[in-house]
């Protein structure tokens, strides 16, 4: 009985970015069910303990710590110290995926294959939904300012932040693991198309970038009859980009003019990121009056009226989030927490580039996998990317798999 329970709990965490597609809810109890039975796990608990000295894993609880506290000095204290406190779950979750990666040898071959149906049958769906308007269920596209496929996510205009992490997650474990590389890398394509038309225009620029460093690095392990094949995909996923945009030239004014645009690139008036400008200056404002600890976790919400009645010059710039982690970060948990994340975040680069001159000297899989997870976590904590609540249950969980992963590889390849 307890073999058949220690199994379950095993293949539990593999279903989990596949559940994130139904929403926030059966992830995140899969994830707490997890966490309850891995701290009883005593091989756990030693896998675990020589681990915590660890600087990358310092890092995090020192910030888990910081915003902590932050909600202890709240205003809100109940509602700021829930999503503080219980966010240390998902610092939990991420030392069980790197348990599970690290102990199994089987679970990554699994989370391939679980993690390759789902974008497959994701991918498939959205195409479908795409070209006829229907997904398999009959379920159209959601029209905001542009129509939108978003397959079984439904009205939830979430797929292209999805396809994004997962689908370059998928290329890490299959570089890892040296099996089923050109099936994720022609994923990968087709996933750009989707994010392309799914309007999310932040992951539309960083994946596209992504795709242009994982070229740039890798062209040289494909062999020259793959080559044809990925080639050949690339060129029927630019022309669904064509037929559709001759269709319909507003996805490239949403995607492409106005970010030009923004970036003063294109001569116009539009302002830097002008949709949470006034988001922004709310928080900074916030900041302001609480420099060291903020105003505490998950309370911009509350805090964004005061400032509005305070100030005459900002009106209509309340949210539930500033829509930038740092800022977010800064004005709710303060000065020393944003710190902390950007150190976190320079670290990230510098492996990156020793991780990428390793490369250019030797061509090894594994180092190809550690680059395309730093790249994963370098997007989804891009500085200057609008982004969702960091202290929201979907985002966070979206995340912890790459995190997991990365601490794997950080573990196991040395001299990095």
């Amino acid at each position: 009985m307890k073999k058949k329970i220690k199994n379950i709990f095993i293949y539990i965490p593999l279903l989990i970015p596949s559940l994130l597609i139904t929403g926030p809810f059966l992830p995140d109890l899969l994830l707490v069910l997890s966490c309850l039975y891995y701290i009883f796990d005593q091989k756990f608990i030693n896998f675990l303990k020589p681990y915590l000295k660890k600087k990358e894993i310092l890092i995090y609880l020192l910030l888990i710590l910081l915003t902590i506290i932050s909600s202890i000095f709240s205003e809100y204290i109940l509602n700021s110290l829930k999503s503080s406190f219980f966010h240390l779950r998902f610092v939990l979750f991420v030392m069980i995926y790197f348990y599970l990666a690290s102990t199994y040898k089987k679970f990554i071959e699994y989370q391939i294959k679980v993690l390759g149906i789902t974008l497959f049958i994701l991918v498939s769906d959205s195409f479908l939904q795409l070209m006829t308007g229907k997904n398999i269920l009959g379920y159209e596209m959601v029209t905001a300012y542009v129509d939108r496929p978003t397959s079984f996510f439904f009205n939830d205009l979430k797929i292209g932040s999805f396809l994004s992490k997962f689908s370059l997650l998928l290329s890490a474990l299959c570089f890892y693991k040296n099996k089923y590389i050109n099936y994720s890398l022609i994923l990968l394509l087709l996933s750009w198309v989707l994010i392309f038309f799914s309007g999310e225009r932040a992951s539309f620029i960083l994946y596209s970038l992504s795709i242009l460093f994982i070229t740039m690095v890798f062209y040289r392990s494909v062999k020259f009859k793959d080559i044809k094949i990925i080639i050949i995909i690339f060129t029927f996923a630019l022309a669904i980009v064509s037929y559709k945009v001759m269709q319909e030239t507003k996805y490239i004014n949403k995607m492409i003019i106005h970010p030009l645009k923004e970036l003063s690139i294109i001569e116009s008036d539009e302002k830097f990121l002008p949709a949470h400008r006034k988001h922004f200056l709310i928080a900074i404002e916030i900041f302001k009056n609480n420099i060291l600890l903020g105003s505490g976790p998950n309370t911009f919400r509350y805090e964004c009226h005061k400032i509005i009645k305070n100030e005459n010059n900002i009106a209509n710039g309340c949210s539930t989030h500033p829509h930038n982690i740092y800022i977010q970060l800064l004005s709710e948990a303060g000065i020393f927490s944003l710190f902390i994340a950007l150190y976190f975040y320079s670290r990230l680069i510098l492996i990156l580039f020793k991780t990428t001159s390793n490369l250019i000297v030797k061509s090894n899989n594994k180092l190809k996998a550690y680059a395309i997870v730093n790249i994963i976590l370098l997007i989804s904590f891009f500085p200057l990317s609008p982004t969702g609540n960091i202290f929201n249950n979907w985002n966070s969980i979206n995340i912890l798999f790459a995190l997991g992963f990365f601490l794997k590889l950080r573990h196991s390849i040395k001299n990095i």
